[in-house]
């Protein structure tokens, strides 16, 4: 739960950030919009890193049964 706050933090304070650089500078919100994209994926990756640890222990209790 507490990732799916950051990645919500993140986007909205990208969205906010983008909206404003977009008047003056469409190329950094562009580039805003990759870093937020980065950013967002690691995110996800770190959760499902979790995720696959919890099934490793899991298939690990099923074989001792």
């Amino acid at each position: 739960m507490e990732t799916v706050v950051q990645i919500a933090a993140v986007c909205l304070a990208a969205a906010i950030l983008g909206a404003v650089l977009r008047q003056h500078s469409p190329e950094t919100a562009a580039v805003l919009g990759l870093a937020v994209c980065a950013v967002v994926g690691v995110l996800l990756l770190r959760g499902l890193a979790e995720v696959l640890d919890m099934l490793e222990v899991l298939c690990q209790v099923q074989l001792m049964v």
